[in-house]
C-alpha cells in the first residue's frame, strides 16, 4: 500500500493546481483503464490492432503525465493528451473497433468532458469541444457512406466491447468525481479551518477593542477627574489672588500676587495642553469660526509675552502688511493659542537677541485671504535630528542640551494638529546655534476690506496704564445662588461679585439648594457639577420640576474642562457652562446674559467708556430696535468692530437651516441653531430676540415640542424682521 501512496502523492502534488491534479489523475486512470483494455483484447485475440491502438495512447497518456509532473508544464500535457485522444486515437479506434453500434460513443463522450475537467483557458476547452465533436461527427458520416471501411465486430464481441468500455469509462469518471469530491472535502475543511480561525481572531480583536474602549475611557475619565481635582484649587487660589489685586494698596503685595497669578496661569496652561491634545487625539476637538478683530488678537497675544521678554531684556518686534484684512472670520480662540505656543516657544528658547512677530497675507479672492504668521528669534536653534520630531508629542527636541527648559513637549505637537484641522500649513527653518523661524499659513475668510494699518505703532500708542478692576454693572436687586460643596469656591464666587452688589446665597449641596428655591425665586443660579450626594445633573433635574426652578437660567459651574464637556452640559439642560477656574470678568459678563435687564445697571465707567469711544453715531442713534449700547460693549466698546460684527450677522444668516431644521423636526440641530442666534444675537445687543431663542431652546431641552411649535412662526418672523432691519440701516 505504501507505493500508492507514494504514486498519490506523486499525482497529487501539493504544488499543484486543481487543474493539474485532475488531469493528472484522469490521464492516471485512462492509462490503467488502456492498459487493462489492451491486455483484455490482446488476450481475447478480439481486435489487434486495436489492441495495439490502446497501447500507443497509454504511452501517450504517460508522456502527457511526465510533462505535467515532472517538467511541470501542465498546458502541454493537457494538450497532449487531448490532441492525441480526439484527433487520432478516437479515430483509429472507431474504424478498427466496430464504429458507432460499440463501445466508441462512450469514448467519445469522454473526449468531450475531459476538456472542461482539465482544462483553464476557456480558448482551449471550446478548441478541445469542438474537435472531438468534428471527429466524432466525421467518423459517423464515413461509416454511413462507405461502411466497408468500419471493421465488424461479432455480436459476443460488441457486447463485450460496450461492457468493457462502459466499466472503464465509469472508473475513469468515478476516480475523477471521487477526487473532486477529495479535493473538495479538503477544500472545505482548509475554509472551515480558517474560517474558525478568523472567528477566534474576530473574538479576540473584539476582546481587544472592548479593552482599548475601557482604556480610553479609563484615560477619559483620568483627565476628566485630574482636570476638576487641579483646577478645583486653582480656582481657589487665582480667585483669591484676584481679590488681592483689586484690594491691595501695596506694591509688594501687588507684585507678589501678580508672580502669584503668573504661575498659575503657567499650571493652567499645562493642564489646557494635556486636554486639548486629548480633544484632538479623540477627534471630539472642533474649529468654530467667528468673526475677529486681528489687531485684538495681536494685541492679546503680544500682551501675553510681554512681560516675560522685558524679564529676560529681549528685543521684541512686530511687523505686519498695513493692507492686511482687521476683520477676518475664523477660530479666533485656537489661531490666539497657536501664536502664543510659537511666542512662548521663542521666549523660552532664547537668552539674548531679539524675536521677530510677523503678519503678512496672500490674496486668494474678494473673500478669502491666506493669513501667514511667522515668528523668528535668534535662540539655540534646532539640530537637523531635533526638526525631524519636532511635532511629535510629548518629546522635546535636542533634549540634553534643553534638559533646563520647562514644559511638556505637547505645545508644538497641538499647535501642528490645530493647523491641520484649519487646513493650513507649518513650517520650520532652524540652525543650531543660530535661530529660527516658524511660518504658520493659514486660510481666513474676509469679513470687511477694513485694513489693520502699521500695528505695531498702534500698539506702542495705546495706553499702557494698569487701571484698577471696575465692575462692569451693578445689580442690587437681582439674587443669585450659588450651589457648590467646596467652601473656597463659594467665598471665591462671592467675592469676585462683591462689587456689583448682587444678592447672594449659598448652598454646599445640591437638596441645601433645593430647599433654598422652595421658599425663594432666584434670578440665575451657579450649580457645580461634581458633588457628593446629589450631582449637578441630578439637581437640575430636581430644580426644573419646582414652581421656582422651570425657567430660571442655571449655569454650570464646574472644574469640568474635557472634550465635549459644553455640549453635555447644554443638553443636560443648563442654560450655559463656565470652566473653572472662573475669571472676574468672564463671570460677570455670562450674568449679564441672564439676569433680568431691567434689574443692571450699567456702571459708570462703563457708560462713559461707551460714550467716549463713539464720538459721533449715526449708525447707533438708527439701531433703536436693538440694545446697541451692550452690544457695543461686548465688543469692547471698538464701534468699527461693532459694525463688522453686524455685517458678519446679517451676511452669515441661519434663516434658512432654522426653518428646513424645524421642518424635517431634526429637534437636535433644530436646538444647535436656535442656541447659536441665543448668543450671536444678545453679542449684538439683540436681547429680546435673544431671549425668544433661550426659551425657544429651553422648550427642545425640555422636550416641549408642543410650546416649540406654538413659538416658531413668531421666532421666524421676529428673526426675519430683525434682519430686514439691520440691513436696511447697515
Amino acid at each position: 500500500m505504501n507505493w500508492v501512496k507514494r504514486l498519490l502523492g506523486l499525482l497529487l502534488n501539493d504544488d499543484f493546481s486543481i487543474q493539474q491534479k485532475l488531469m493528472n489523475i484522469a490521464a492516471a486512470a485512462t492509462f490503467v483503464g488502456a492498459f487493462i483494455s489492451f491486455v483484455i483484447t490482446f488476450f481475447q485475440d478480439i481486435d489487434i490492432t486495436g489492441s495495439l491502438t490502446t497501447l500507443a495512447s497509454s504511452l501517450f497518456l504517460l508522456l502527457a503525465l511526465y510533462f505535467s509532473i515532472v517538467k511541470r508544464r501542465e498546458a502541454i500535457a493537457a494538450l497532449i493528451a487531448i490532441a492525441f485522444a480526439d484527433i487520432f486515437l478516437l479515430v483509429v479506434l472507431y474504424f478498427t473497433s466496430g464504429g458507432l453500434f460499440t463501445g466508441m460513443p462512450l469514448w467519445f463522450l469522454l473526449g468531450l468532458a475531459v476538456p472542461v475537467f482539465i482544462l483553464r483557458n476557456n480558448k482551449f476547452i471550446y478548441l478541445s469541444f469542438i474537435t472531438a465533436t468534428v471527429a466524432f461527427v466525421g467518423c459517423i458520416l464515413v461509416e454511413v457512406k462507405y461502411p466497408s471501411v468500419v471493421s465488424r465486430l461479432s455480436i459476443e464481441d460488441t457486447a463485450s466491447d460496450i461492457a468493457v468500455s462502459m466499466v472503464l469509462i465509469a472508473f475513469i469518471f468515478g476516480a475523477v468525481f471521487r477526487f473532486q469530491a477529495y479535493v473538495y472535502g479538503k477544500q472545505a475543511a482548509k475554509l472551515k479551518k480558517k474560517d474558525e480561525e478568523m472567528y477566534a481572531m474576530v473574538l479576540e480583536l473584539q476582546d481587544t477593542l472592548e479593552k482599548l474602549e475601557k482604556a480610553n475611557k479609563a484615560k477619559s475619565n483620568f483627565l476628566a477627574n485630574m482636570s476638576h481635582e487641579i483646577r478645583t484649587p486653582i480656582n481657589a487660589v487665582l480667585g483669591m489672588d484676584e481679590m488681592i489685586l483689586r484690594e491691595t494698596k501695596e506694591a509688594d503685595v501687588e507684585r507678589y500676587a501678580v508672580g502669584i497669578r503668573n504661575s498659575g496661569q503657567a499650571l493652567l496652561a499645562v493642564i489646557n495642553d494635556i486636554l486639548d491634545f486629548s480633544k484632538i487625539e479623540s477627534g471630539k476637538l472642533e474649529i468654530l469660526p467667528a468673526a475677529y478683530d486681528l489687531y485684538t488678537l495681536m494685541s492679546d497675544c503680544c500682551t501675553m509675552v510681554e512681560m516675560r521678554v522685558k524679564e529676560k531684556n529681549l528685543q521684541f518686534l512686530v511687523t505686519n502688511n498695513p493692507n492686511v484684512p482687521k476683520s477676518l472670520l475664523g477660530d479666533e480662540y485656537r489661531i490666539r493659542q497657536i501664536i502664543v505656543n510659537l511666542l512662548t516657544n521663542a521666549v523660552k528658547y532664547t537668552k539674548t537677541g531679539c524675536i521677530i512677530f510677523s503678519v503678512q497675507f496672500e490674496r486668494q479672492d474678494e473673500k478669502n485671504i491666506m493669513l501667514n504668521l511667522s515668528v523668528k528669534d535668534t535662540g539655540k536653534g534646532i539640530s537637523e535630528e531635533g526638526i525631524g520630531v519636532l511635532f511629535n508629542s510629548f518629546q522635546r527636541v535636542d533634549e540634553q542640551q534643553n534638559k533646563f527648559i520647562e514644559g511638556t513637549g505637547l505645545g508644538l505637537a497641538i499647535t501642528k494638529q490645530l493647523v491641520d484641522l484649519m487646513g493650513g500649513t507649518i513650517s520650520v527653518e532652524s540652525e543650531l546655534g543660530k535661530g529660527s523661524k516658524f511660518v504658520v499659513k493659514i486660510p481666513q475668510a474676509v469679513v470687511a476690506n477694513d485694513s489693520l494699518g502699521d500695528f505695531y505703532q498702534q500698539y506702542q500708542n495705546r495706553s499702557i496704564k494698569n487701571e484698577r478692576y471696575k465692575e462692569k454693572f451693578q445689580a442690587p436687586n437681582a439674587d443669585v445662588l450659588v450651589v457648590d460643596d467646596v467652601r473656597i469656591n463659594l467665598d471665591v464666587i462671592g467675592g469676585l461679585l462683591k462689587q456689583t452688589k448682587v444678592r447672594l446665597d449659598f448652598a454646599t449641596s445640591g437638596e441645601q439648594a433645593l430647599g433654598l428655591i422652595v421658599s425663594k425665586r432666584y434670578d440665575a443660579i451657579l450649580l457645580d457639577h461634581m458633588m457628593p450626594g446629589m450631582d449637578g445633573v441630578e439637581t437640575l433635574e430636581e430644580i426644573r420640576k419646582m414652581s421656582n426652578g422651570m425657567d430660571v437660567p442655571v449655569i454650570a459651574l464646574t472644574a469640568n474642562a474635557i472634550a465635549g464637556a459644553a455640549d453635555e452640559y447644554l443638553k443636560a439642560g443648563f442654560s450655559d457652562y463656565l470652566s473653572k477656574p472662573v475669571k472676574g470678568d468672564i463671570l460677570e459678563t455670562c450674568l449679564m446674559k441672564y439676569l433680568p435687564k431691567e434689574k443692571i445697571q450699567i456702571t459708570a465707567v462703563e457708560k462713559k467708556s461707551v460714550e467716549e469711544s463713539i464720538p459721533a453715531k449715526p449708525l447707533l442713534e438708527r439701531l433703536n430696535f436693538i440694545d446697541s449700547a451692550t452690544g457695543l460693549l461686548y465688543c469692547a466698546n471698538d464701534e468699527n468692530l461693532y459694525t463688522d460684527i453686524l455685517k458678519s450677522y446679517v451676511e452669515n444668516t441661519r434663516l434658512d437651516v432654522v426653518i428646513s431644521t424645524y421642518n424635517a423636526q431634526d429637534w437636535d440641530n433644530y436646538r444647535i441653531h436656535v442656541h447659536s442666534l441665543k448668543s450671536s444675537s444678545l453679542t449684538i445687543g439683540a436681547t429680546q430676540f435673544s431671549e425668544h431663542a433661550r426659551l425657544l431652546e429651553l422648550a427642545i431641552i425640555n422636550g416641549d415640542f408642543e410650546k416649540v411649535n406654538a413659538s416658531h412662526n413668531s421666532f421666524v418672523a421676529e428673526y426675519q424682521e430683525l434682519l430686514v432691519n439691520l440691513k436696511k440701516e447697515l
